[in-house]
């Protein structure tokens, strides 16, 4: 088992201080907590990861903190699942545009507004 964790379920208001106090509470020795942001908004987006500094400490915070009530919600902890490998959807796909005939303006496929003369297909990497 890895001692990096999973935390879901959490209260947007839960900060990384009032996770590692529920965890040093229990005893447990923390690495490092992360809550996840929002890039965009900065806001918290309901969960968090949490390294604990060992393998046995991962697995006590399984058991004694799954479940537990923290800011009125039932949080869930379990191990964290490595990334997949490989592109990420969206991301190194191929951008189909389209190219007009007659006058050379170009628009996205995937929903760009194009003009009215005839289109030929490009492709852009």
């Amino acid at each position: 088992m890895g001692t990096r964790l999973f935390i879901g379920n959490l209260a947007y208001a839960v900060t990384e201080q009032e996770l590692r106090e529920a965890f040093t509470g229990e005893g447990i020795e923390l690495r490092s907590v992360r809550v996840a942001l929002d890039r965009e908004t900065g806001r918290p987006r309901g969960f968090a990861f949490v390294e604990t500094m060992t393998d046995d400490g991962a697995k006590a915070s399984i058991e004694k903190l799954s479940g537990r009530v923290l800011q009125g919600r039932s949080i869930i902890v379990e191990e964290a699942q490595a990334k997949p490998a490989g592109p990420r959807p969206g991301g190194d796909e191929i951008v189909v545009t389209r190219e007009c005939a007659s006058c050379g303006s170009v628009a996205c496929a995937r929903g760009g507004i194009a003009c009215r003369h005839h289109m030929r297909n490009t492709q852009r990497a």
